[in-house]
């Protein structure tokens, strides 16, 4: 690790990716040709320069695990450094950037960074992108994981909804209105009108844009590993759009975790399972300030729940003040 991030990536003299080295970026950006799959909206350096900027933290992280006190000091220096670089070359002062797109905002809200004073300017531009795409996706194979869990932590869990519902085309239910049972490479694998997309790479089963799927256990369904290996669990489901009831399991090492809720009337019913050896943080919905912990068993919650108006409007104008549809 240390060798590749010392020695083998090539940097330019501010500390980011050298400029000439060649990125594949948001690749399979719906706006992209479909024999150029790289030429997205996102710049590849960007891209490249937002993951440089993470796995410098995790080299700090993972000193600091190992005891390794002076990489431990090293690596936070060149996260602070790097993570500058990328603000300086990419953002403006008040939190716009450039390019700004959804997979642009979704990693730099992900990946902390924004200043924090300006994450919530950024959360809401990208919002103002989502409604003006008329929910209609609009990240590659990059963005694709972070947008909807993004969209969700910035307090817009009914917009991650409305995007999350889409049916037409690109969406994550338009493969489904054209008879898909698996996720498809291109968001667009088979067109409209049920030919099938003239550029290469057309799986009609692949991985990355069912990435989604961790926004459905972790956010709808609401289970996640508050730590390492789920001795520790996260219960935080929130509700939203047309959905009224979730049930989601994982086989842990210590057993099966279990979360299961249903909205009826203004109430929310939330019935959990926490195997042995293990406890958990619990957030109920509308309570994003305060949480319960839970040790093993059996347990159930009954709140009042104010559904919000659905669905959500969208605009005609990314750049507009106005929020009329």
């Amino acid at each position: 690790m240390k060798t590749w991030i010392d020695i083998a990536l090539p940097r330019n003299s501010s500390g980011l990716w050298d400029e000439s080295f060649h990125q594949l970026g948001d690749w399979l950006d719906p706006s992209a040709p479909p024999a150029e799959p790289g030429k997205g909206k996102t710049d590849p350096q960007l891209v490249a320069n937002a993951y440089l900027v993470r796995i410098t933290n995790t080299m700090r992280k993972v000193s600091e695990v190992l005891d390794l006190d002076k990489d431990y000091t090293l690596y936070t220096m060149a996260y602070q450094l790097v993570k500058a670089a990328f603000q300086d070359e990419y953002m403006t002062k008040n939190g716009r950037l450039a390019p700004d797109t959804m997979t642009s905002l979704s990693l730099a809200l992900s990946y902390d960074l924004i200043p924090h004073p300006l994450a919530k300017t950024a959360a809401k531009r990208l919002v103002q992108l989502v409604r003006a795409s008329k929910f209609k996706i609009g990240t590659g194979f990059v963005g694709t994981p972070l947008i909807l869990p993004v969209l969700a932590a910035a307090g817009y869990p009914q917009i991650a909804y409305r995007m999350l519902l889409e049916k037409k085309c690109p969406s994550w239910l338009y493969p489904i209105t054209m008879g898909a049972t698996t996720m498809w490479e291109r968001w667009d694998s088979m067109m409209p009108d049920r030919e099938i997309n003239p550029g290469s790479m057309t799986s009609f089963n692949h991985y990355a844009l069912g990435s989604v799927a961790s926004f459905l256990h972790g956010t709808i369904g609401g289970i996640s590993p508050q730590e390492p290996g789920w001795k520790v669990i996260r219960v935080a489901p929130i509700p939203g759009g047309e959905i009224k009831w979730a049930r989601v399991r994982f086989e842990s090492s210590y057993g099966t975790v279990s979360c299961e809720w249903t909205l009826e009337c203004g109430n929310f019913l939330l019935k959990l399972c926490i195997p042995p050896n293990t406890r958990a943080e619990v957030i109920l919905p509308g309570k994003s300030t305060s949480s319960e912990w839970v040790d093993n068993g059996n347990h159930e919650w009954c709140i009042n729940f104010d559904e919000v108006e659905w669905p959500p409007n969208a605009i005609s104008d990314p750049f507009a003040l106005s929020e009329a549809d």
